[in-house]
């Protein structure tokens, strides 16, 4: 085992056997920066971002279209990379790994939540929540299954397909696909974007359960100032910085800085 994959499961093992610790930091930007393009189609997506998130948080990260604050989601969870800066998971630099690297820390360490939900039509719903498992290779801690799918009521719909489902449970379904590797981080991509208002809440409450319960770390992206509400802390991106980073936000203070 290279020094590297070491890292990896040291870092894998402490997340599975500490309890919620807030003054951890699970993510940290230093001095991250993004351009894309050249010459005049140069554009500088985020711009020397300084940003600590701790374990046991959902944060939100709004910004009005263009504003950067997709970017700062994809640079965190390593599916791109910056341009300037070092990003860390648990104290693991992302920015100086190998592609093989980066994605085997995306695999242990990264749970993913589209607003798409992204679940494969011809695998049952099991399955699906286990792709992450089998992709990495890596032991199934049973009860954790269990209790995850029983938290999210999908005891009933393991061998149901997603056409079967409705867009809660499916939603549900990548929840729970996101949870089960028990990851450093969740990272959620406008994951009420295609939901009704009534599905919507439902899906967040699922998230806060994972932070209040399941002692997860949620990094959401949303343009709802509603949703972002429900999460513990609001960062705010105008032009590639950040404008606003506040704990505890209502609907109105987070509208009033947009």
């Amino acid at each position: 085992m290279d020094t590297t994959q070491t890292q990896f499961a040291s870092a894998q093992a402490e997340n599975n056997n500490n309890t919620v610790n807030d003054n951890t930091p699970v993510v940290s930007l230093e001095d991250v920066s993004k351009i894309y393009g050249r010459g005049d189609t140069r554009v500088r997506a985020l711009h020397d971002i300084n940003l600590v998130i701790n374990k046991g948080q959902f944060t939100s990260i709004m910004g009005p279209s263009g504003s950067g604050k997709s970017t700062m989601l994809h640079v965190i969870a390593g599916l791109d990379t910056p341009t300037k800066g070092s990003i860390k998971i648990d104290g693991i630099d992302i920015t100086g790994l190998k592609d093989k690297q980066l994605t085997e820390l995306r695999r242990l360490r990264i749970g993913f939540i589209f607003q798409s939900f992204n679940l494969i039509p011809t695998l049952n719903v099991l399955d699906n929540i286990l792709l992450p498992t089998q992709l990495s290779n890596t032991k199934v801690d049973q009860a954790w299954l269990n209790r995850v799918v029983d938290a999210l009521g999908l005891t009933e719909r393991l061998k149901h397909r997603p056409s079967e489902l409705s867009g809660g449970q499916q939603q549900r379904v990548a929840v729970a696909r996101a949870l089960v590797s028990r990851p450093s981080i969740i990272v959620a991509d406008e994951p009420t974007g295609n939901l009704d208002s009534k599905t919507s809440d439902e899906v967040l409450s699922i998230l806060r359960q994972a932070v209040d319960e399941f002692g997860q770390s949620v990094i959401m992206v949303t343009h709802n100032p509603s949703v972002a509400s429900v999460s513990d802390r609001v960062i705010v991106v105008s032009d590639g910085t950040v404008k606003a980073d506040m704990v505890g936000a209502t609907p109105d203070q987070v509208v009033a800085l947009l």
